[in-house]
C-alpha cells in the first residue's frame, strides 16, 4: 500500500470541539487534518501548511482566502480573529474579521453574526443617489457642484470641470448663471460672486429695491385694461405738495 493511500479519509465529524476535526484519525504529532470539498476531511503527514494556506492554531490547514473572511473556518474561530483592517475595509462584531466597505450594507449578511447589515439605512431607490452616509438625493444632484448629500459625497473632486458658456465659474468652483453676478444675493455659497461689484450692487432685499427717480415724478404701474396709474403711498406726499 502507497504512502498516499495509507492516508485516512474520514467523513466530516459533527463534534465541533473535535481539536483536529478527523474524529481521532490524525493522531500523529506532524499529521494536520484538511478539509476537502466533497464534506470530508484528509490527513496530511506534513507539519506545515502549503504556500497558499493558513494554519490554525489547532494546526488545521485552510485556504488562504478564507482567512478574515467573515466566516469561521478553523474549529477554534482563530481564523478571525487578530485581523488587520485598513481605511477600505470594517470589522465585524468584537473586531472579528475584515470585509470590504462595499459589503458593509449591501443586503447580503457576510459577517458570521451579521453585524455588517445591523443599523443599516434603507436603500435609495433607482431614481435617487444613495451618499456614503446613507442619505438619499435626486439622481440630477449628484455632481451639480452643489453640495446635497450631509456629508459631501455628492461632489467629488471627479466632479470639477468647466462652467458652460453661459455660467461663472465661483472661487468655490460652483457654475452659477452669469445673470445671477451681482444680483445681490449669495449664488455661489462663498459669496465670490457678489465680491467687486462696486457701488452699482443691489440690496439683497429684493422686495426693498426702488428706483431712484427725479423729484416730483410718481412711482406707479398700469394696469391692465386701463390708462389709471396705482400710485404708491409713499409718493402720494409728493404729488400734493407739487
Amino acid at each position: 500500500m502507497s504512502g498516499e493511500e495509507s492516508k485516512p479519509h474520514c467523513v466530516m465529524p459533527k463534534d465541533p470541539k473535535d481539536p483536529r476535526g478527523c474524529g481521532g484519525w490524525c493522531s500523529g504529532p506532524n499529521e494536520i487534518c484538511q478539509r476537502l470539498d466533497n464534506n470530508t476531511v484528509h490527513c496530511i503527514d506534513d507539519s506545515e501548511c502549503l504556500h497558499d494556506e493558513w494554519r490554525c492554531k489547532n494546526g488545521l490547514c485552510i485556504p488562504e482566502q478564507r482567512r478574515c473572511d467573515g466566516h469561521f473556518n478553523c474549529y477554534d474561530m482563530t481564523d478571525e480573529y487578530n485581523c488587520e483592517c485598513g481605511s477600505d475595509g470594517f470589522h465585524c462584531s468584537d473586531n472579528t474579521s475584515c470585509l470590504p466597505l462595499d459589503r458593509r450594507c449591501n443586503g447580503f449578511v457576510d459577517c458570521w453574526d451579521g453585524s455588517d447589515e445591523a443599523n443599516c439605512t434603507a436603500l435609495c431607490p433607482a431614481s435617487q443617489h444613495t451618499c456614503n452616509s446613507g442619505q438619499c438625493i435626486p439622481m440630477d444632484n449628484f455632481c451639480d457642484s452643489y453640495r446635497d448629500c450631509d456629508d459631501g459625497s455628492d461632489e467629488p473632486a471627479g466632479c470639477d470641470s468647466p462652467c458652460l458658456a453661459h455660467q461663472r465659474q465661483c472661487q468655490n468652483g460652483r457654475c452659477v448663471p452669469g445673470t445671477v453676478w451681482c444680483d445681490g444675493f449669495d449664488s455661489c455659497g462663498d459669496g465670490s460672486d457678489e465680491a467687486n461689484c462696486g457701488s452699482a450692487a443691489p440690496s439683497r432685499d429684493r422686495s426693498s429695491v426702488v428706483p431712484a427717480l427725479p423729484p416730483g415724478h410718481l412711482l406707479g404701474r398700469l394696469l391692465p385694461n386701463t390708462h389709471r396709474k396705482v400710485v404708491h403711498p409713499q409718493t402720494s406726499a409728493a404729488r400734493s405738495h407739487s
